[in-house]
């Protein structure tokens, strides 16, 4: 970076404006350069995320078709076990 000399009487130069200008845009540049590297792999997880989200979406309602079918089951087995046991409870 240019400083201004003591011989300048403190007044700045366009030459110095300039330069200074050119550091600055220099540190934007970098900066929009780390914002697209940013932007890029946080939509880069926005995707997978989502991705595994619908697979998740698909197991749980494979589990809950599952819960279905067993709780379905209990009955039957509850009502056959009920059966039973009147029909043991009336033979005594």
């Amino acid at each position: 970076m240019v400083t201004p000399s003591d011989t300048d009487n403190g007044r700045v130069t366009l030459a110095l404006l300039g330069q200074k200008l050119d550091v600055l845009g220099d540190k934007l540049d970098d900066l929009l350069e780390r914002q697209d590297l940013v932007d890029r792999v946080v939509h880069e997880h926005s995707v997978q995320i989502a991705t595994q989200c619908q697979r998740l979406d698909g197991r749980i309602d494979r589990v809950e078709d599952r819960v279905k079918s067993w709780q379905a089951g209990q009955g039957v087995f509850t009502a056959l076990a009920s059966a039973v046991a009147a029909w043991l409870g009336m033979r005594s």
